[in-house]
């Protein structure tokens, strides 16, 4: 699942994944390093636009009351209306707007769940990517739909949580935040 849902509050309003950089959008350079396998898009506005390019899940297409996605602007509503839709035991997500993703980064996620973890979180040079996961659907939509409902939003709370398997990367995973990020 690709998360598309933001505000785009840092690129002044708009659809972080939409705007190009090197000839493309955002987003195209991500499906091109995802596995072929069934692909959710998590957005809010220009569906039409992200429905070309695969389903679109919308933060109101999860089983949350009305007054909890009233009350929460945060991609962990997203990344749980993705696990309410999953058909399948694992959920791999990434955001938007990182497209230089370390190469076979999901392999490597993988691997992790072969290793016998339940859930995984990519790290990099840096530091941990909080919304490169992937979750086992049953436990990850559970948990996470109690957090939800407790009116929190922070994506490194949840996280603490379900205690994800760490995937160190050699490569930096960066978000283009801003105008000036498209430029480089």
């Amino acid at each position: 699942m690709i998360l598309c849902g933001g505000a785009g509050r840092r690129m002044g309003g708009r659809d972080k994944p939409l705007q190009t950089w090197q000839g493309l959008p955002l987003i195209d350079h991500i499906l091109t390093q995802l596995p072929d396998t069934p692909l959710f898009i998590s957005a809010n506005r220009n569906v039409d636009e992200y429905a070309s390019r695969g389903r679109v899940i919308t933060d109101q297409q999860s089983d949350l009351p009305a007054h909890v996605l009233a009350n929460l602007q945060s991609p962990l509503l997203g990344i749980y209306a993705g696990l309410c839709a999953c058909p399948t035991q694992w959920l791999l997500v990434t955001p938007g707007d990182t497209p230089r993703l370390p190469a076979q980064w999901w392999q490597e996620m993988f691997a992790a769940i072969e290793a016998g973890a339940k859930h995984a979180v990519a790290h990099d040079t840096r530091q941990q990517q909080h919304l490169h996961l992937l979750l086992e659907v049953a436990d990850a939509r559970s948990s996470l739909g109690a957090f939800l409902q407790q009116n929190l939003r922070q994506v490194h709370l949840w996280l603490q949580q379900i205690e994800p398997q760490a995937v160190y990367f050699d490569d930096e995973i960066r978000n283009l935040n801003t105008l000036e990020d498209l430029a480089d």
